[in-house]
Parts: structure tokens; sequence; C-alpha cells
């Protein structure tokens, strides 16, 4: 921020706001403006301008930061490059929409990212996944009820990084409900992967899914027991996890 900069071949992206550009510079972008959630419009809508501070919807070179006790969701596609959600307040953003153009993003202390369909979503940086001890950095989806709609599916340009043990993806119960899904028999367990066992001490002959390459969302049991929702996240560089990817039924 307010520096001149020339002869600097960066290795990543640097978004250098209110910033000169003397020359001879590789891999810094001077066209970026900081944006900071403010609520100006009163929607809780990403896609409206006075939300922002300043005025007007980020775009594909701007830092947006959102970090207010809310659930922000979106009715178009957003753009960002960098993106930062949480810090001091529980933030929740919805994805309702897609990512158009995306850098970084990067889910902090109290913040949630929710996707809310089942889009490949495609970043060209990193996805980092940092809480701290007693508020938690947390990537979900929508929990999918009877209909198969909802997914975490990502493409990762550079690194994916989930930091510590306050640190998640987490759809746990988030597949079908209890006598819903795919693998669904009465009076037996969900078959991912597998034929399920029923209370008759015969196997289910129906089962789906991939058990080294899982995809699909978990199927519910009989008993009031929802199946795992659903991760896939491909990463062009280093995947690194030292927290918890989690998708297991309740």
């Amino acid at each position: 921020n307010w520096t001149t900069v020339d002869h600097s071949q960066a290795t990543n992206m640097v978004y250098a706001m209110n910033s000169t550009d003397a020359g001879t510079n590789a891999n810094w972008d001077f066209t970026s403006t900081a944006k900071t959630w403010d609520g100006g419009a009163s929607t809780l809508v990403w896609n409206d301008a006075n939300n922002w501070n300043p005025d007007g919807v980020p775009d594909q070179n701007d830092t947006a930061t959102l970090d207010v006790a809310s659930t922000i969701t979106t009715n178009a596609d957003i753009n960002f490059g960098t993106l930062t959600i949480g810090g001091s307040n529980a933030t929740n953003l919805t994805l309702t929409n897609n990512i158009g153009a995306g850098g970084d993003i990067t889910i902090t202390s109290d913040g949630t990212l929710e996707q809310k369909n089942a889009v490949e979503q495609v970043i060209s940086g990193d996805l980092n996944i940092n809480g701290t001890d007693g508020h938690l950095a947390n990537l979900t989806h929508t929990d999918n009820s009877t209909t198969d709609l909802y997914h975490v599916k990502f493409k990762v340009g550079n690194n994916f990084t989930v930091t510590d043990e306050f640190s998640k993806v987490d759809v746990i119960g988030k597949g079908f409900d209890a006598g819903y899904g795919t693998g669904y028999v009465a009076n037996c367990a969900g078959s991912y992967g597998g034929n399920g066992g029923c209370s008759s001490g015969n196997e289910v002959s129906k089962s789906y899914g991939s058990v080294s390459a899982p995809t699909d969302l978990g199927s519910g049991a009989q008993s009031g027991k929802s199946g795992g929702g659903a991760i896939q996240i491909s990463v062009a560089a280093t995947a690194t996890v030292n927290g918890n990817l989690t998708s297991n039924g309740t």
C-alpha cells in the first residue's frame, strides 16, 4: 500500500493498492482496490454496490474482506483478486451463484464459506482455511435434504492449505436425509462403495459410488440418520491438510 515499485520479479501475484508502477515489474497488479464490507445497502447481498467501502462491487483485481456478524448471500456471480472471510466476527458467505474470476481465498477465524450449488468453482490462486483456537474456519455446503443439489467442489490454481485442528472442510450429515438417497433400502444401512448391512442380517445388494474416488452424496438410513455430504477439491500445486476433511453421516 502506498509504494513505488520497479524492477521487481514477484513469484506470485502481488496486489499493490494505491501504488505506482515504475516499470519492469512482473506479477504485480497496480489496479487493485481494497474493498471492505460495510453493509451500506442494508441487504446482506454481495452484489449490491453500496454494501462495500469504497462503494462498488469488487472486481477481479480487488481485495475483498468480509468480517461482519452476518450471513452474506449472492444473487449473481462474484469476482475478486483476493477474498478474506472472517477474522473478528462470525461471518458466513453463502455462494448461491459462482465465482467468475477469483484469485486467493482465505477463510479465517469464525469464517464460513458455504457452497449452495454443485458447480466446480475455479480460482487461480490459493485456498487457505486458517482458524484459531475457539474460532473455527470452515468450508462447507448447504444441507441437501432429499435431493442432490449441493457439493463442495473447487479447482484450486495454486496451493490448498487446511492449517490446523481449528480449520476444516466439514459436510457431516449434509448428504441425503434419512429414508432418501441412491443407496437407501428400507431397514438397511446406506451402501456407499459397498454393500450395507440390514436388520435381517442380509446385505444390501444395491451399492453405488467409489471407495477410492468418492464424489457422490451419502445416503440416509431408516433410523433418522443422514448421509454425509460431498467434497471434491482439485489442487494444481500442493495440498497441505493439518486439519479435518469430514463427510461422515450422522
